[in-house]
């Protein structure tokens, strides 16, 4: 039976996992958590208090002044309408401190699992292929199924060197179908940001030595080199990228980035404003005729690079002030390895997914990719905030 004090952390687990089956889903379960902790918190925002707090105001008061500045409100209103998931950060690690942490590891890789699976029969025939753009995922959209995935890697890795017997066996079965979905997807910034995360909880994890660490990073290079051996797949063409850089980013990219960086040189400091970026790939005389053909136009254009989208909207100071969140997020959790070593490589390894994927794709600004990041990251703070934690350090 689920207590009322677990419900709200189970909704959370049940949203994050939910992103495998539906795009839409894990903003309506994750509210329902909300308002469920909500009416049964019993004052626990003054029992706890979260680390990040003071400097996720500040990051939202600039928002709300480069949104206020912005030349074009519309244009602003849209590049912002994904960020919401930010306010994960204020109710997910209160929720996770009195929250059953195996409760949620089972519900999330249960969900996420069966979701693997079903990508997996499909790309064996066994279960009819009917996904959308040629990807193997279930009735959700590609990039917030790969992204579950994604996130699912290192919890159940780490899970895989912690336990013992059939359950090591079962967990590594499970891992080796989240990557064989991710592969078979060809979502080259996912698979790659999961063999990254890999070596991460190879690296920091307490429980194997030294040396049987090094034995299985080697592995893991190996693996993510014959991964790229592909040669008619996207995730192998990453391995010319040093001779063909403009095929393996693809036109698109190529193009984009070339406009970014000329609009940012024009106003390096403070940007152009929010939502200002279409205009200049609109005007642009060497490639705006190409990119109408394609990508979205008007308002609803973005860079495929978080880090251009910051640079041309607020400049180096806004990229300064979010990428000092992100370490804000992220340095904390190196403190926590001897104490809570399984939450804060979790954690890590969440930073390491969200800072590699928006290298390629405007990942903070897409409500479902943010969601993956911020509950993961609520999750892995309230158990470092919680009363069971604080414990097993005295």
């Amino acid at each position: 039976m689920i207590s009322k004090e677990n419900l709200p952390a189970v909704l959370y687990s049940a949203a994050l996992a939910s992103m495998a089956w539906s795009r839409a889903a894990h903003c309506a379960i994750s509210i329902l958590a909300v308002i469920c902790f909500l009416a049964t918190s019993e004052n626990r925002f003054k029992q706890f208090s979260i680390p990040f707090f003071n400097y996720f105001l500040f990051l939202l008061g600039f928002i709300g002044i480069a949104f206020a500045l912005s030349p074009d409100a519309s244009a602003a209103a849209y590049d912002l309408k994904g960020v919401w998931p930010l306010l994960h950060l204020a109710f997910a690690p209160i929720i996770f401190t009195k929250s059953n942490q195996s409760l949620f590891l089972k519900i999330f890789l249960s969900i996420a699992g069966l979701a693997a699976i079903y990508s997996v029969l499909q790309y064996f025939g066994i279960i009819t292929h009917k996904s959308e753009n040629g990807a193997y995922v279930t009735f959700s959209e590609t990039w917030a199924f790969v992204d579950c995935m994604t996130y699912a890697v290192p919890v159940c890795f780490y899970l895989t060197i912690k336990n013992r017997g059939k359950q090591k066996l079962l967990l590594f079965t499970l891992c080796a179908i989240f990557m064989a979905s991710l592969w078979i997807n060809q979502q080259r910034g996912n698979f790659f940001s999961a063999v990254c995360c890999l070596g991460i909880v190879l690296l920091l994890n307490d429980i194997i030595s030294l040396k049987v660490k090094y034995l299985c990073i080697t592995a893991v290079m190996a693996f993510g080199i014959v991964g790229t051996q592909f040669s008619d797949s996207e995730i192998g063409n990453v391995s010319q990228i040093l001779e063909k850089p403009s095929e393996v980013l693809g036109p698109v990219r190529f193009m984009q980035y070339d406009i970014a960086y000329k609009a940012f040189m024009l106003s390096p400091y403070i940007g152009h404003g929010l939502g200002s970026y279409h205009t200049f790939q609109e005007n642009d005389t060497e490639y705006s005729e190409d990119l109408k053909r394609l990508t979205p136009q008007g308002k609803k254009t973005r860079i495929h690079s978080m880090p251009l989208q910051i640079l041309v909207s607020t400049g180096l100071l806004g990229l300064v002030i979010v990428f000092g969140f992100f370490l804000k997020l992220l340095l904390p959790l190196f403190r926590q390895l001897r104490t809570n070593n399984m939450v804060a490589v979790i954690g890590i390894s969440a930073c390491a997914i969200h800072f590699l994927t928006s290298m390629t794709d405007s990942t903070s600004i897409t409500s479902v990719r943010l969601a993956a990041f911020t509950i993961t990251i609520g999750f892995v703070y309230g158990n470092i905030l919680s009363p069971n934690s604080r414990q097993q350090r005295s």
